[in-house]
């Protein structure tokens, strides 16, 4: 469609340890801060995933998935 698509970046946030706590893809908005596009994610320490959420354009779709330490999906 002719538009220029902006560079989009990967943010990641770590545990004390060093670990990844969250990962996230962003994209410049408007103003020229990141805001979230695409699936973002978080874990706990040792490595299993607690959450997900898909964002576009800095906006949350649908409802985040969540998980609790022994594994339930939390609602």
């Amino acid at each position: 469609d002719g538009r220029e698509v902006p560079d989009a970046s990967l943010s990641v946030t770590r545990h004390p340890s060093g670990f990844p706590r969250t990962l996230a893809q962003s994209v410049p908005g408007p103003d020229g801060r990141p805001r979230f596009d695409g699936i973002w994610t978080e874990w706990y320490e040792d490595g299993r995933l607690k959450a997900f959420a898909d964002y576009r354009e800095g906006r949350l779709v649908g409802a985040p998935v969540r998980w609790d330490r022994d594994g339930a999906r939390r609602p």
